[in-house]
């Protein structure tokens, strides 16, 4: 899947711990779509990474820092 980085958000979770997410638009072989995504710490907006992407079965995004 090809992506861009559309926005990133610098967050906090409940515990403390920050991280980052990211509106992301994916280009693959069923079209196009849009997600929001927890990502690594050097994302940045215009970003076209060719990381892998896991959805769980909430619907939540997590790209994968490799």
């Amino acid at each position: 899947m090809k992506m861009l980085v559309l926005d990133v958000c610098d967050r906090v979770s409940k515990d403390g711990k920050p991280y980052r997410q990211a509106a992301i638009r994916g280009s693959g072989k069923s079209g196009d779509f849009l997600f929001v995504a927890i990502v690594p710490p050097d994302f940045e907006v215009g970003m076209t990474p060719t990381n892998q992407v896991v959805f769980n079965k909430q619907g939540s995004a997590y790209v994968l820092p490799y």
